[in-house]
């Protein structure tokens, strides 16, 4: 069964349906995974719908407007803050996660909070795509996909931040790496919506190339 994040991404996201409110209650204590943060009414989680919304009024605006810089602002500053929590939305009651299991948690939080980011960096300066800022962001997702562990269950997870880690790379080198990783995932994930994936963050690559700067914003291409 997928993670409810990636059933969010690819009903919402990567189709660019405006997500509904409240699409999803918090995770029964019973069903939570080893990554509660990403699930619905998890930190992460909520941040993620937060920076669709952002996006979606984005593109409805003729410009960016004071409301919309504020909210990306705030967001940031929750990202700063959750790099100071050492055991991001702990269960109280005991999680029962190994040392192992959490370390791979933090990862996969760490490739999110660098994917966070990225999204929200590049909807309040859409034609930066190449600037430092964003390719920083792009280096921490590569580099920390070597801390998530190579199971079907942890696997899953990376596909969002690969995603939107994807959309700026805009050197051979990078994209080479984007490729292998997709490729890496499908296999170890046995999805080919994977695949499909992919091909979205291929085709904002034709965009660069033909000098399109805001080619990463995969939505204009839905509608």
């Amino acid at each position: 069964m997928s993670p409810v994040i990636l059933d969010f991404f690819k009903t919402y996201i990567l189709t660019a349906r405006v997500p509904p409110n409240n699409t999803h209650q918090p995770t029964p204590p019973n069903l939570r995974t080893q990554v509660p943060a990403l699930e619905p009414g998890g930190r992460l989680f909520r941040l993620i719908q937060r920076v669709c919304t952002l996006h979606h009024k984005s593109r409805q605006e003729s410009g960016l407007n004071t409301a919309a810089i504020s909210q990306a602002v705030h967001i940031w500053h929750e990202l700063d803050t959750w790099n100071a929590d050492p055991d991001p939305d702990p269960n109280p009651d005991g999680d029962g996660r190994s040392p192992a299991a959490k370390e791979h948690a933090l990862s996969i939080y760490q490739l999110y909070i660098h994917a966070i980011f990225l999204w929200t960096y590049l909807i309040i300066h859409p034609n930066d795509v190449h600037e430092w800022k964003a390719q920083d962001a792009l280096r921490g997702i590569l580099q920390g996909l070597s801390g998530v562990g190579e199971a079907r269950e942890l696997q899953v997870y990376v596909v969002v931040p690969l995603f939107l880690g994807g959309l700026a790379a805009v050197r051979p080198g990078d994209r080479d790496v984007v490729a292998r990783e997709f490729e890496r995932v499908r296999e170890a994930t046995r999805d080919a919506g994977v695949g499909e994936v992919y091909s979205v963050v291929r085709r904002c690559w034709g965009l660069y190339d033909a000098g399109v700067r805001s080619s990463w914003d995969w939505m204009k291409g839905d509608g």
